[in-house]
């Protein structure tokens, strides 16, 4: 190991773990792979952006606790930060200005999460959006993504090597396995997802109740007054993610409702457009058809805000967001032109091109849009499941709980 590391006053031991979690090869397995993400988006012509870390309010989301910062200077007033969840809320104000299709990676932090075999507080993240698209041309997007990365595996054998690399290679490669949620519940836990899943709000606490009953008698410490998620997520955990198959990767499609995001409905049904993406056992993606209905996402906001009043790090609440999908002219914090005017205003939008005119957002008096689609990937799962990692210490440098753990 370098001298100069030892010279700094650091433990030589501390250096030792780190290089025996990841290894020389696994350093540059990982850069290759990254790399060749990279050039799978730019080949496709997805423009490569580079967005905040810190935001003033994010989106609320009840089931994410985030980590707060504070902005201090000596002739300005200070101000509480937050570091991003996933780089969405600054992504989205780009499509909203006409960008078109745009991919980031990216660190994305969140506070609270175990910290184990799976999990970092600090990681990284892929996300990538496409205009005039869907989350099943997001899926099929996605599947040649892996392609891709396969084929730079088996380009570069000095680079991937080990005698497992073909078979995992084989399971890593398209095409994916599909399935709905609803028939993944029937197929593993024996219930008709549909009987259970409340189609109005009025009626999810008795959805509710009714499924919080069906997990008891599966064996699952379901409480009787788990909201219809609590009781969905107890189900889906505790007995129907351990058996989902592992020979190839699962996209599980169709979600509920009830579990609420801002993805958009299946008319007439009570599923949403949304399928997350499982490989070697572990979610690696999420994926929606991204709602644009200015009056469905300002209530997806008064629902989830109160919720976070109760989160272990209350959060601002970025209320601009909302005005990326209704009539108006100016947004805090909305990305500026090289000549500082505001990226998306009505008045310059169209010269950033017609996917202004066809992606996300749109003005609430203006003709409905096309759909537009986003996927965000655990990219540190990802590596794990092409380098056969067992952990996510084994793909990255310097992991939280090591970094702690003298303090802890």
């Amino acid at each position: 190991m370098p001298r100069c590391w030892i010279n700094r006053g650091l433990p030589p031991a501390f250096f030792v773990y780190i290089l025996a979690c990841m290894t020389g090869e696994v350093i540059r397995a990982r850069a290759a792979l990254t790399a060749g993400v990279r050039s799978f988006f730019t080949g496709k012509n997805y423009l490569e952006v580079e967005t905040p870390l810190l935001a003033p309010a994010l989106i609320p989301e009840a089931a994410i606790e985030v980590f707060k910062t504070r902005f201090e200077h000596p002739y300005r007033a200070g101000r509480d930060l937050y570091l991003t969840p996933s780089p969405e809320l600054w992504m989205k104000r780009l499509i909203a200005g006409g960008m078109g299709n745009i991919f980031q990676i990216c660190k994305a932090f969140r506070n609270a999460e175990a910290l184990g075999r799976l999990h970092n507080p600090e990681f990284t993240i892929l996300e990538y959006y496409t205009v005039n698209a869907d989350c099943r041309d997001s899926l099929e997007l996605t599947q040649e993504l892996f392609a891709h990365l396969v084929k730079v595996c088996e380009e570069a054998p000095g680079v991937f090597a080990g005698a497992a690399l073909r078979e995992r290679l084989a399971r890593l490669a398209p095409p994916f396995r599909r399935m709905s949620m609803a028939q993944a519940f029937g197929q593993y836990a024996g219930l008709d997802l549909e009987e259970f899943c409340p189609r109005e709000p009025a009626a999810a606490p008795e959805a509710a109740r009714r499924l919080s009953a069906r997990a008891r008698g599966l064996g699952l410490p379901a409480g009787e007054g788990d909201a219809w998620e609590e009781a969905f997520n107890r189900v889906f955990a505790g007995v129907v993610e351990p058996a989902l198959p592992r020979d190839k990767p699962l996209a599980l499609t169709c979600y509920p409702r009830g579990v609420r995001c801002l993805a958009k409905d299946v008319p007439g049904t009570p599923w949403n457009e949304r399928w997350e993406l499982y490989a070697c056992g572990m979610e690696i993606a999420n994926c929606f058809t991204e709602e644009a209905d200015a009056e469905k996402i300002a209530a997806y906001f008064r629902e989830e805000a109160p919720l976070k009043e109760k989160a272990l790090v209350p959060h601002a609440i970025d209320g601009d967001f909302t005005s990326l999908y209704a009539h108006r002219e100016k947004a805090p914090g909305r990305a500026r032109d090289s000549s500082g005017n505001l990226f998306g205003a009505s008045q310059k939008i169209a010269a950033y091109g017609p996917a202004a005119a066809e992606g996300l957002p749109r003005a609430a008096d203006a003709p409905k849009s096309a759909d537009t689609s986003g996927v965000a990937v655990g990219l540190d799962r990802l590596f794990m499941a092409f380098l056969g990692e067992e952990a996510i210490g084994g793909v990255i440098l310097f992991p939280f709980s090591d970094i702690i753990a003298p303090h802890s």
